[in-house]
């Protein structure tokens, strides 16, 4: 938390293509106390505007009228969602790691990891154990925000709202490879370990410019470089039983 540096959530429904002007209004400390966010952290500084709370040891819940969602105490990161409404638990571990790129040949619009390395991945952040876990709950969104010294911001966010917002987990990442050469040739990425089964070999499909969705089958013999592509606005993987996107 950042002293007199505060985020205002509120809810609106605006026309299509339209413009609204909304006033922000200061008004007393104590009026209004259940609008505000309570925090809970380990080790934070309390701050005289919200309730402060230690978080308890073990795995996070957050948790709004639609999901649940179950996170690791230790790492912050997501395990699985429930959909309360068919209590139906989808296993979906996240977890970042990266490659080695190969030197002089992969760049902003080429990848190509490193062909002699002995693993061609890296849990990146082992590197970094004394990480951060902040959790923000508030009657719009709860948050959690787990950051991993200078590399990583990861953030996960559920709104309390009702309509198609409320459906969704929503993340962002903000990564800082610091000056070269620190993390110079690393290729990070995000992966989700689901119990979903998309076929043999595996399925997947992803947009083309946000026009349409393209079927994808992973080619085993062209590598892993072969097998990645470019994300405009969606992508997902299914089976018969479910489906992630």
């Amino acid at each position: 938390m950042v002293r007199n540096q505060y985020e205002l959530e509120f809810v609106v429904e605006l026309p299509p293509l339209s413009l609204m002007v909304y006033t922000i209004e200061v008004i007393p400390r104590k009026q209004n106390l259940e609008a505000h966010a309570i925090v809970y952290c380990k080790k934070c500084h309390r701050h005289s505007s919200f309730i402060t709370k230690n978080m308890l040891t073990g795995d996070i819940q957050l948790e709004n009228h639609v999901l649940k969602l179950l996170i690791d105490g230790n790492s912050g990161l997501l395990r699985s969602i429930t959909q309360k409404k068919t209590n139906k638990v989808t296993h979906c571990g996240l977890e970042f790691s990266a490659y080695t790129s190969a030197q002089f040949h992969s760049g902003a619009y080429l990848f190509m990891p490193e062909p002699n390395t002995r693993d061609s991945e890296r849990e990146i952040l082992d590197d970094i154990p004394n990480h951060k876990i902040v959790i923000t709950s508030g009657p719009v969104s709860s948050q959690l925000i787990v950051l991993y010294g200078n590399l990583l911001v990861h953030t996960i966010t559920i709104y309390h709202v009702s309509g198609p917002l409320s459906q969704g987990i929503y993340i962002e990442n903000i990564v800082d490879f610091d000056i070269p050469p620190k993390n110079r040739e690393t290729e990070l990425f995000m992966r989700f370990n689901s119990d979903l089964m998309n076929g043999e070999p595996p399925e997947f499909y992803t947009d083309l410019n946000g026009l349409s969705m393209q079927r994808r089958v992973k080619v085993e013999r062209i590598n892993i470089e072969g097998n990645y592509f470019p994300i405009t606005t969606s992508a997902f993987i299914q089976d018969p039983d479910l489906y992630i996107n």
